[in-house]
C-alpha cells in the first residue's frame, strides 16, 4: 500500500490510513484509530478527526489546534493523503482514491474468501427491520426496508453468523 510500511492485511483497510495519519501526529497528539469519524458529507473529506476534547485539555482553541494538526499532516507528505483541511474543531482528510482502491483490492486479493470476515464481531446477530405501521397503508419505504433487512440477514448468514430477524 503506498506510503504505509506494512505487510499486514486487515478487514478494515482504512485502519492503515488512520495509523499512517496517527504516525504523522504522534509527536503532538496521542490518538487512537477509533477517534476518527466519517464526515457527514463527501465535501468534508473521507475521514475527520475531531479535536475538541484535546483542545480543551491543552487550553488551545479547537480551530487553532485543527489548523496546527492539518499543517503537520500536510508537511508529512503522506502518499495516500490528497489534502488536509481544518474546519473548526475538525481536521478533514481527503484520501487519494487510487490509494484507497489499492488498499481494498490488496485486502480482497490476499484474504480471498475470508475478506469481510471479522473475528471480533459476534457470531450471533439480531437484524430488526421493516417496522411497517399497521395503522397506515404500506408504501415503498416499508418495502425498501424489508429488502435491505433481508439482504443484510442473508449476507451475515453467508459469513457464518447465527442470524435472528425481528419485524416490528
Amino acid at each position: 500500500m503506498p506510503g504505509i510500511e506494512s505487510d499486514h492485511v486487515e478487514f478494515d483497510p482504512m485502519g492503515s490510513f488512520k495509523r499512517g495519519i496517527i504516525g504523522s501526529l504522534s509527536s503532538t497528539l496521542s490518538i487512537e484509530p477509533d477517534e476518527f469519524e466519517v464526515p457527514p458529507s463527501p465535501d468534508l473529506g473521507d475521514l475527520a478527526l475531531p479535536v475538541h476534547a484535546e483542545a480543551k485539555r491543552s487550553g488551545d482553541t479547537p480551530d487553532a489546534l485543527s489548523r496546527r494538526l492539518a499543517d503537520l499532516v500536510a508537511s508529512a507528505a503522506l502518499d495516500f493523503v490528497e489534502r488536509v483541511q481544518p474546519v473548526g474543531g475538525y481536521v478533514n482528510f481527503f484520501l487519494k482514491t487510487e490509494s484507497v482502491a489499492d488498499a481494498v483490492w490488496s485486502s480482497i486479493s490476499k484474504l480471498g474468501e475470508k475478506y469481510g470476515e471479522n473475528p471480533s464481531t459476534p457470531s450471533r446477530v439480531i437484524v430488526e427491520h421493516t417496522s411497517a405501521n399497521p395503522v397506515h397503508p404500506l408504501h415503498i419505504g416499508a418495502a425498501r426496508n424489508a429488502f435491505f433487512g433481508d439482504t443484510l440477514a442473508r449476507l451475515l448468514r453467508a459469513r457464518h453468523k447465527t442470524v435472528t430477524t425481528h419485524f416490528y
